[in-house]
């Protein structure tokens, strides 16, 4: 058989197919002995013309100077030089603490200064070397994508380049990535929606990447303050078992002292008149040299954690305040709700304050903001009547999963918000009419109910210290400001034949107002991050 004869052959085959959906085809009719012949020709020329090709890369140079240039693509011999420096640098102020927090929807990072009379707290502008929309400048988007050529996209660099990639809808970011960490994940390999590449990875190593990128912009906003980049950091993690906190905390210090080697080994600028993005192959081959090196034992970069409510709780007492509160702080975050009752103690006598957190009251529920974000989709799917006997739902719902956080921000903020389900297609959401739904009724009851326990669950004492029977609430997380929340802080309490008033706790600490007055606005997002670098953010639990 000819090849011109294959070819028409191969196009009938081709004319017979049918969509199943977006993803699979089914062919209408047998095939015949002659297409079968067709089919295996073309096959075999491709073979051999794949064969030819590989033969030609193994072939050595004519001569060592007239080597051909390798494609920008193809990945290289051997890992790129890693930069081990950090670790030769000269001893940091002491008196100097920084605490990097990993959210669900965005990484900040703080430094608290205690060198002066006053202790300072500067939130690190990390968006802004993230390339991302300056009225965002301390926070940092966490996402990563992987394009079709196989460049690592990171931050709203990922959000912008998988939304411009997105119109099969069959291709996924990197979102959520706290959630891998925390339910034990990380050996899993990345499927294609993920990693469209034939280089194989595992979530652990795309989690390592974003870690690189997030120390990256912490290293810039440090260079800012003239602050050294070996600078000893803590890290915020969520209220966990003791032994799942244990590996937990072990995996995150190890994944971070790596990142402090691969974040000065890479330039992860995404400004492109300088240069391309990163590409994974480079960096997985960097990050696996590293580990076969084992240059990291010991590594005393990173020290504590410190739990979510308890670094939010720190955040809010000072000697300026200078009350003694029992105050329940709930921090809504993407990947879950944290909770926790605190004793604000204040010593006039030695000008301390501190939080202690009440034996028993530490909670922890795994329905936050990215819980929210998927009953938003599907109801939007609903109300459009896409169901997954339409033709092009996959799609649809993937597409949608990819920005269906900025429509979340957007109905809670203006009550009303317009969500795309296809070129001609749209759905208007009320806030009122979301809330409304059955799952979000339940999650409200959910909260509700979890507050009430955590209040059951310790001891009497411990609530009969709140002062005139007011129950202090204070939020803090990116989901902070949500009506469910806020539902949380306001009304009376019966617990265990106690009458608790609920008092929301002011927007912003008084200490802010004379130190950081530019932080208040970001107060409810930023307040783990800075209680975790203060030094009484580690205080014993206190003692009933």
């Amino acid at each position: 058989m000819d090849k011109s004869t294959a070819v028409i052959l191969v196009k009938n085959v081709l004319e017979r197919l049918n969509s199943a959906d977006d993803r699979l085809f089914y062919i209408k009719g047998p095939i015949t002995h002659s297409e079968r012949e067709a089919l295996e020709l073309m096959l075999g020329q491709f073979q051999a013309r794949g064969a030819a090709v590989a033969a030609k890369r193994r072939a050595p140079p004519a001569a060592p100077d007239a080597a051909p240039a390798r494609p920008p693509s193809a990945p290289p011999e051997k890992a790129p030089p890693l930069a081990l420096q950090v670790f030769d640098l000269a001893h940091p102020p002491e008196e100097v603490r920084l605490c990097m927090e990993f959210g669900g929807y965005a990484c900040k990072a703080a430094v608290l200064d205690s060198r002066g009379a006053e202790e300072s707290a500067t939130v690190l502008e990390i968006g802004l070397a993230g390339r991302q929309d300056p009225t965002r400048s301390r926070e940092l988007a966490t996402s990563l994508y992987i394009d079709a050529r196989g460049r690592l996209w990171l931050g709203q660099a990922a959000v912008e380049m998988s939304l411009e990639e997105s119109a099969q809808g069959r291709r996924r970011r990197f979102d959520g990535i706290k959630h891998f960490l925390l339910e034990d994940k990380l050996d899993s390999k990345a499927d294609p929606a993920l990693n469209p590449t034939r280089f194989s990875v595992t979530l652990r190593e795309l989690l390592l990447a974003y870690l690189a990128f997030f120390t990256w912009t912490v290293n810039r906003g440090l260079e800012a303050l003239d602050l050294p980049l070996n600078l000893p950091r803590r890290f915020i993690l969520p209220a966990l078992a003791p032994q799942r906190r244990q590996a937990v905390e072990q995996e995150m210090r190890a994944l971070l002292c790596a990142a402090a080697v691969l974040a000065e080994s890479f330039d992860f600028d995404y400004d492109l008149e300088h240069g391309e993005p990163v590409l994974l192959h480079d960096f997985v081959l960097a990050a696996r040299e590293l580990r076969r090196m084992r240059p990291l034992s010991g590594c005393s970069l990173v020290t504590e954690a410190v739990e979510d409510a308890q670094a939010a709780a720190a955040s809010r007492v000072s000697g300026i305040d200078a009350v003694n509160r029992l105050m329940m702080v709930i921090d809504a975050g993407a990947a879950r709700v944290e909770w926790g009752l605190f004793l604000m103690e204040y010593d006039s006598a030695d000008g301390a304050a501190n939080t202690f957190l009440i034996d028993g009251s530490a909670r922890s529920l795994d329905r936050g903001g990215d819980f929210i974000d998927r009953i938003l989709g599907l109801y939007a799917l609903y109300k459009g009547g896409i169901t997954k006997a339409h033709a092009g739902y996959a799609a649809i719902r993937n597409r949608l999963a990819l920005s269906i956080s900025a429509y979340k921000e957007e109905l809670f903020n203006a009550g009303v918000v317009n969500i795309p389900l296809g070129d001609e297609l749209s759905v208007q959401v009320e806030r009122e009419e979301f809330l409304a739904t059955k799952p979000m009724g339940e999650l409200a009851r959910e909260l509700a109910d979890t507050q009430q326990e955590v209040l059951e669950a310790v001891t009497p004492l411990a609530l009969e210290s709140a002062p005139a029977g007011e129950l202090l609430v204070a939020l803090s997380g990116g989901c902070a400001g949500l009506p469910l929340f806020l539902g949380l802080t306001q009304g009376r309490l019966q617990v265990r034949g106690l009458r608790l008033e609920r008092v929301p706790a002011v927007e912003h600490p008084l200490w802010l107002n004379s130190l950081q007055p530019e932080l208040r606005a970001l107060f409810a997002r930023v307040a783990p991050v800075i209680g975790g670098a203060r030094d009484d953010a580690l205080t014993a639990r206190h003692d009933d």
